[in-house]
Parts: C-alpha cells; sequence; structure tokens
C-alpha cells in the first residue's frame, strides 16, 4: 500500500478532522522551545501536509482557488512590517506562529473543500467531547481536598492558563448548536469546568453559545423548550451566585473586576499599552514585539502578550494589520451566512478575543478555514441542483 499523506486523508476520511482537532488542542507538548515559539507535533504534521500539497499542485498542474483574499493581504501586512521593525525593534519567535498559521490555511482550504459542511461538524463534535472529556478529568484530579480559590490543574491540554482551558471548551459548544438534545448534554461539560475553575470568560462564551442555540432552534421551541431554557437559566444564574456557598465564589469574580485578582492584570496592560498608543501607529512594533513596548514603559509582568487581539493587533501591525485584521473577520462574518454553529464560532472568538488570545491561534485556523471551505461547497451543490432543475 502507498502510504502517503493523501492515502492517510482519503482512508481516514471520517475522522481526519477529529484527529486534527485533538493534536491541535493538545498544545502543552512541545518539542522544545524558542522565545515565543515552540516546536509541536502538529507543527511537523503540518509541514509533511505543505510539501505533500505543494508537490500534488505542481507535479499535476493543479489550478488552485484561494479561500479568504483579506487573510492574504493580512499575512502580507504581518510580514512586511514584521521585516521593517527588524531593523528597528529586532524579529520576534512570535513571526514563525504566523507563517506556520498561513500555510495551515492554504492547506485545511484545499484538503476540505471536498467535505460537505455536516461532515465537518460530525467531526469537530466528536473532537469535541474527547477534549472537553479530557478537561473534565483533568479538573476531577486537580481536586486536592478542597478548592480553595483558583485550583492549579494537574496538566494543562490546551496552555496558557486554567481560562485558555475553560474558553476553548466553552467556544467548541458551537458545533452542537444544529443537535437540540446532544447540545444540552455537552453543555454540561464547559458549566462544570467555568464553575471550578472560576472562569468569567468561559461562562460569558458559554452563555453566548447557549443564546446562539435558543435562537437557531427558536422554530420549533415548544413548551417543554420554554420549561428547559427557564429551569436551565436559573440553574445557572444559581451557580454563579450562590457558588460561593460551596466555595466556588464565581459570581464574586466577576464583582471583583478592576480589583487585584479580578482582573487589575489586563488594567494594568491596557494603561501601559495606551502609553505607547501613537508612538508607532502605522508600522506597530511587529509580530509579538508590542509587550516589548510596554516594558520600554515600565511594564514588568510576565505576560507576553496584551490579552486584547484587536489591540495586539493594532500595536503590532499598526493601523493596517489592524484594519486587514477587521475585513478579514467581516469577510469570514459574511461567509458564515446561514451556518449558525461557524457564526456563533466566530462571535464568540471574537468576544473572548477582546481578553485574551495573543494571536495566530492554530486551533482557530484549523476549524475556520475548514468549515468555510465545507460550507462553500455545500452552496456550491445547492446553486449546482437549483439550476438542474431549471
Amino acid at each position: 500500500m502507498n502510504l502517503t499523506v493523501a492515502n492517510v486523508l482519503r482512508c481516514s476520511k471520517e475522522y481526519s478532522i477529529l484527529l486534527l482537532y485533538v493534536i491541535f488542542s493538545i498544545q502543552g507538548v512541545a518539542f522544545f522551545r524558542v522565545g515565543n515559539a515552540a516546536l509541536k507535533p502538529y507543527h511537523l504534521l503540518v509541514l509533511v501536509w505543505v510539501i505533500h500539497t505543494a508537490s500534488e499542485v505542481i507535479g499535476q498542474k493543479r489550478r488552485i482557488s484561494l479561500l479568504g483574499w483579506p487573510f492574504y493581504f493580512y499575512f502580507a501586512t504581518v510580514v512586511l512590517l514584521s521585516v521593517i521593525n527588524y531593523f528597528y525593534v529586532g524579529l520576534n519567535t512570535m513571526l514563525a506562529n504566523y507563517i506556520f498559521v498561513f500555510f495551515l490555511f492554504i492547506v485545511v482550504s484545499l484538503a476540505y473543500g471536498n467535505f460537505s459542511y455536516p461532515e465537518i461538524l460530525s467531526q469537530l463534535r466528536g473532537a469535541a467531547w474527547v477534549i472537553g472529556l479530557l478537561i473534565l478529568l483533568d479538573v476531577v484530579l486537580s481536586y486536592g481536598g478542597g478548592w480553595a480559590g483558583r485550583i492549579d490543574l494537574v496538566f494543562e491540554v490546551y496552555g496558557g492558563g486554567i481560562n485558555l482551558e475553560a474558553s476553548w471548551v466553552a467556544l467548541a459548544g458551537c458545533f452542537f448548536i444544529g443537535k437540540r438534545r446532544e447540545f444540552i448534554a455537552y453543555l454540561v461539560i464547559p458549566i462544570i469546568i467555568n464553575y471550578v475553575t472560576l472562569s468569567r470568560t468561559g461562562s460569558i462564551i458559554t452563555a453566548i453559545v447557549f443564546l446562539c442555540w435558543i435562537w437557531t432552534n427558536r422554530k420549533y421551541v415548544k413548551k417543554w423548550h420554554v420549561t428547559l431554557f427557564a429551569g436551565l437559566s436559573i440553574i445557572y444564574l444559581v451557580y454563579i451566585y450562590f457558588g460561593g456557598v460551596l466555595g466556588r465564589p464565581l459570581f464574586d469574580r466577576f464583582l471583583q473586576i478592576g480589583s487585584v485578582g479580578g482582573g487589575s492584570g489586563r488594567e494594568i496592560l491596557l494603561h501601559y499599552a495606551s502609553l505607547v498608543l501613537w508612538e508607532r501607529p502605522y508600522v506597530g512594533w511587529g509580530a509579538g514585539n508590542a509587550i516589548l513596548a510596554l516594558r520600554s514603559q515600565g511594564f514588568s509582568g510576565s505576560e507576553d502578550n496584551v490579552h486584547n487581539y484587536l489591540l495586539q493587533n493594532y500595536l503590532d501591525f499598526g493601523v493596517f494589520g489592524l484594519f486587514f485584521w477587521l475585513l478579514f473577520f467581516i469577510y469570514m462574518i459574511k461567509k458564515s451566512a446561514n451556518k449558525p454553529e461557524l457564526r456563533c464560532y466566530l462571535i464568540c472568538f471574537g468576544v473572548a478575543g477582546l481578553v485574551q488570545f495573543r494571536g495566530a491561534e492554530p486551533l482557530f485556523y484549523l476549524v475556520v478555514p475548514a468549515l468555510i471551505s465545507a460550507a462553500e461547497r455545500c452552496g456550491a451543490m445547492d446553486q449546482y441542483v437549483k439550476n438542474s432543475k431549471i
């Protein structure tokens, strides 16, 4: 048997995106690290994938249709401004992450354009169950006779802290929006994880996903649905408000925003960011260098990003970088028309990006092009069927 990347993907069509999602989710494993960059298993996987795709395109002289034209303008801006800033600030290894997601975006767009939208969603739901249950197990194992304050997890799947663990699990709930009963079953996982980790961001994303589910399924609302919605809403509010009785004061965490340990770290970041806001408005500081600008003003925290996706793009790549990122995001929102799972995913990512994420998120650039490519295929098939009937 000719064991090539193409054959592996072809033979495992039913599970390929599921496996990729799981592999991309386990970001705490790395062969070695250099600055902000790390060589991880999925990097090697995508490298082989890129080499195979390039050889296939060149060898068969295939014409390729690249998805998401605003993304390529955004990437070109990222590279150009990072190179320019090399002569003034230096080159950050974060640029390697942007180059990686650039090639990831291309190969995913090409590979999953032959899949149907329901197929991709089905696999993503399977992957969400795997990762969600794994993190839930992690939460259980982290119990050490009592949870006083925020817990320390035994291991981190996504890496970067418990907020990211809770946020990505909640974000995966978007894949279940079209499944009325399975959605409720999965929702239990992020609710428990948010409750135990005291994650405000995870709780907000879970609430948005829940509202998207209600809106998407509004045509099927019956009396029992209303009862279920009211019951879950009450339970959700009770567990947030009275969580302090059980030692999990999540509601208090919302009230502490702005105080020590209650979001003050992000406010400090915003304060120092405001000091350098107009220093390099057109070219920025280059990929990953924004935090260096803050340190030049006296910031001494351990963070390597400003915990705000829009601000990060502006500080790293100036107004041009921010413009092309917003253009790309609007493009993706437009492509998500009539695809509630994809639209909800983009909305939740945008909201979460106001308080976290550093840029070039591999999981985002795996999920979004796969869903958009599959959605466009479904749209093309629908149009073909419609024209055939005329």
